[in-house]
């Protein structure tokens, strides 16, 4: 569906021994950046206000 879009994907791989919860701080401004930028680029409206 992404692709479909004109969305890429893309797969970040990041060394550690946290469990997936422990990396949110470190891996959730870059991943709403991602979305908010090509959501917004592909014209659907999904995101309404932007990430500081």
């Amino acid at each position: 569906m992404l692709l479909d879009s004109g969305i890429p994907t893309t797969l970040q791989l990041v060394s550690g021994t946290l469990h997936a919860k422990g990396y949110m701080p470190d891996a959730i401004k870059p991943s709403l950046r991602f979305l908010e930028t090509f959501l917004n680029r592909a014209g659907n409206g999904l995101i309404y206000s932007s990430i500081s």
